[in-house]
């Protein structure tokens, strides 16, 4: 008889990793405005592949994975389009755009992912999966009213793609990793490899190896990022395994807030009461959309045709 998967163990496996990257993000910040963005996460995603390939070659060395030729081509386009691709797109448009702007667009990425996992995945959401996005679409509105949309076309169209290319990553992510047998390590492995070997040549044409990518202090958040965005992909990747994409993006669209708490303790910004309500609203949305999880069983048949 097959084990019963605990999903709710993973729901909080996806919160800690959400919540490392919230504080990812902040010290992302900081560090941009010393170093030129293109090496910078150029040289984060590289830590991020070397520290998985570690981790793989001392914990999984001798094992065999049944990765098909077929899946290994998607890993393939699957890294190029969100390690790649996505990131290189989000770094351009961050520079056209308001930080409240790229808050905003970066819940549209929940909306993404819903309609892919529904053609290529047929997850088919019940009524309280739809209803818990409306909820988080209209919270994330709140939470950023007054900056809608501030900055040019051009960065809210490339941040928009970017947030595509990550919905399409998860989608296949969880295609593959859905099937038995088929390995998280080993997935996210390549994956981060992919987008290592992309990122990393534009970084050195652009921005080149400025003196400063060597300095200890630099080096040492470098690693701290690349170990956090490495491992936290591996966690996320094992959630996917076991978790509908839909119900992991709600959980991811928290960043939203844990950004702007950790914003407030280290940055000293200050939130509003559309912030709070705005979050609190994206908080019960995600509820609402794993509410299998918490809520009788009875309460969860209401479906839309």
């Amino acid at each position: 008889m097959a084990k019963k998967i605990n999903k709710l163990h993973f729901v909080f496996q996806v919160l800690f990793v959400i919540f490392i990257w919230s504080a990812a993000r902040i010290i992302m910040k900081m560090g941009l405005e010393i170093i030129p963005p293109y090496i910078f996460v150029a040289a984060i995603q590289l830590v991020a592949f070397l520290s998985v390939w570690i981790y793989f070659w001392f914990k999984r060395k001798k094992d065999t994975f049944k990765l098909t030729r077929q899946e290994i081509y998607l890993l393939i386009i699957s890294g190029a389009v969100g390690y790649g691709a996505a990131n290189l797109f989000a770094i351009i448009g961050l520079q056209y755009v308001t930080g409240a702007t790229a808050g905003l667009l970066s819940g549209t990425g929940a909306v993404f992912a819903f309609v892919m996992a529904y053609i290529v995945l047929k997850e088919k959401p019940n009524f309280w999966k739809y209803l818990g996005m409306l909820i988080m679409v209209l919270g994330i509105y709140i939470f950023f009213a007054g900056n809608f949309l501030s900055g040019t076309l051009f960065g809210i169209a490339l941040l928009l793609i970017a947030e595509a290319g990550y919905a399409f990553n998860d989608v296949l992510t969880r295609l593959i990793g859905r099937e038995p047998g088929d390995d998280d390590l080993f997935i996210t492995l390549i994956s981060n490899g992919v987008g290592a070997a992309i990122l990393l040549p534009i970084g050195l044409v652009v921005d080149g190896a400025p003196a400063v990518l060597f300095s200890w202090p630099m080096l040492g958040i470098i690693v701290l990022l690349g170990l956090i965005f490495g491992f936290g992909r591996l966690l996320y990747a094992g959630a996917l395994e076991q978790l509908r994409v839909l119900e992991v993006r709600a959980i991811g669209n928290t960043m939203v807030i844990q950004v702007a708490i950790l914003s407030v303790i280290f940055l000293h910004e200050v939130l509003t009461a559309g912030n709070v309500w705005g979050g609190l609203l994206v908080v019960l949305g995600a509820f609402a959309v794993n509410g299998d999880m918490f809520l009788p069983r009875r309460w969860l048949n209401l479906k839309i045709a």
